[in-house]
């Protein structure tokens, strides 16, 4: 048996995932989760046959065919049990918590402030000031850099690097590598096809700073008069934690200042949850000028239109407006909350829909006891949202006990005097209001912005501790 080409050995690794997925999603509770997992497969089946129709290996082509077979009997199979959803009056399944949202997906919206300021740094030339989208976990900011592509127009050829991922590679050489692959990629599925010149991958392995920094130059070249590069890192912070642990060393951030003082069709845009000065010193020499955007929680108006209409498809009239209030002020505007939330009914609902006789009447809209009867299951299914959201609270306020206490107490209602001196209170609670935890209430004191969260300390009988 001959060996398998590089881009045949991914493929094949895809499908073998796809066809785990499948079997996975014949197994779901309820026919519109089935529906929506089937539909999930169909999406990556399409994705990984236009990436075929790009290729220019000539090999990778036989196997268009039997993709499109296949898609097509998974379409079939995802109309058939939508109509057997209908028909049991079961709601479709359109919420999505915590996936991160690919680009054009319908299920994106709000942000337009964000994105008309993101806009105006870099859709006329690679700006010189990076943007830093900055928030708490789970807010969105990675669903908003990989819908660049379709806001930024044709001249722009964006990339968008997860370096939670790509930054535990095991050298330099490992990840510009990676990061050289993904351009690539980028470059053959943008609408105007661009075919990058090879890497010297002998030559990466020896000085892989130097090689990639002049292959990057060959880039510039190839995009020509008018285009250009950004390469979007998100959770950039994950660079630290590389070279903290000797993966990576200085060069990396060399590099990256070099990229943006030194080649003009070349721009960053970052994504994370710590600011500058929570993070290594050296981010401030690599960066000419940063401009902090907030990605916090959304509007009334986006929250709502989140929870009620989550994407094309979902049904009018499923919530009451009792319902509808007392939702979008339990997560006051956290999308994965929101998400979660509305997974969470529809499940629910779908399930007991299974249980009863056909024909039943459907029980809609849903009442506000609906939304108070699955709140044990929110908190249950968001645990590791909770949990991820304490421990970058541990690190941001570097006052383990002292910020335990406080929001403890704060969550509680008891009093916060006997909690650490006066100006360690005042500086955790001035920190905790600045990144979107708190906020200040009429009596001068202080509230969660989102009350889920309150509800979960609550509940703690022990919470965690730096990991």
């Amino acid at each position: 048996m001959s060996m398998l080409e590089e881009g045949e050995a991914l493929l094949f690794r895809e499908l073998r995932s796809i066809s785990v997925d499948a079997a996975g999603a014949m197994m779901a509770r309820t026919r519109a989760a089935r529906e929506k997992l089937l539909r999930t497969l169909v999406e990556r089946l399409q994705k990984e046959r236009i990436a075929l129709g790009r290729s220019d290996r000539a090999r990778l082509h036989g196997h268009a065919e039997g993709l499109a077979q296949w898609q097509h009997v998974l379409e079939a199979e995802a109309k058939s049990v939508a109509q057997q959803r209908e028909a049991a009056g079961e709601i479709p399944m359109r919420y999505s918590a915590g996936a991160v949202l690919e680009r054009g997906a319908a299920a994106f919206q709000g942000r337009d402030d964000l994105f008309r300021t993101l806009e105006g740094l870099l859709i006329n030339q690679p700006s010189k000031i990076t943007p830093l989208l900055l928030g708490q976990p789970r807010t969105g900011k990675s669903s908003v850099l990989k819908q660049l592509p379709v806001r930024l127009g044709a001249q722009v050829l964006p990339v968008y690097l997860d370096m939670e991922r790509r930054a535990s590679a095991d050298t330099a050489a490992s990840l510009l590598g990676d990061i050289v692959g993904v351009i690539q990629r980028e470059a053959q599925s943008h609408p105007q096809p661009l075919s990058l010149p090879p890497l010297d991958k002998q030559g990466l392995a020896a000085e892989p700073y130097r090689v990639f920094e002049n292959w990057i130059e060959e880039v510039e070249r190839a995009l020509g008069e008018g285009r250009w590069l950004l390469l979007a890192l998100d959770e950039f912070n994950r660079i630290d934690e590389a070279v903290r642990a000797g993966r990576m060393d200085e060069r990396i951030f060399f590099l990256l200042r070099s990229l943006i003082q030194h080649h003009p069709q070349v721009a960053l845009a970052l994504s994370g949850t710590f600011a500058l000065d929570e993070c290594d010193p050296r981010w401030y020499d690599t960066l000419k000028s940063v401009r902090n955007l907030p990605v916090t929680f959304l509007r009334p108006d986006e929250a709502e239109r989140v929870f009620t209409k989550p994407a094309p498809g979902f049904p009018d009239g499923v919530y009451s407006e009792v319902a509808i209030e007392r939702a979008l002020s339990l997560t006051g505007g956290q999308p994965f909350l929101i998400h979660l939330l509305g997974e969470t009914l529809v499940n629910r609902y779908n399930y007991e829909r299974t249980t009863v006789a056909p024909g039943t009447p459907p029980g809609l809209p849903l009442p506000v006891s609906a939304i108070d009867a699955a709140l044990p299951e929110v908190l249950t299914g968001g645990e590791t949202f909770f949990v991820s959201l304490w421990q970058w609270l541990l690190r941001i306020s570097q006052d383990e006990p002292g910020m335990a206490a406080l929001l403890s107490a704060l969550a509680k209602g008891q009093p916060l005097d006997n909690i650490g001196s006066s100006e360690e209170r005042e500086e955790l609670l001035g920190l905790f209001v600045e990144r979107d935890l708190l906020a200040p209430d009429e009596a001068g004191g202080y509230t969660f912005r989102v009350p889920l969260i309150a509800e979960w300390i609550r509940q703690q009988r022990r919470l965690p501790t730096l990991r």
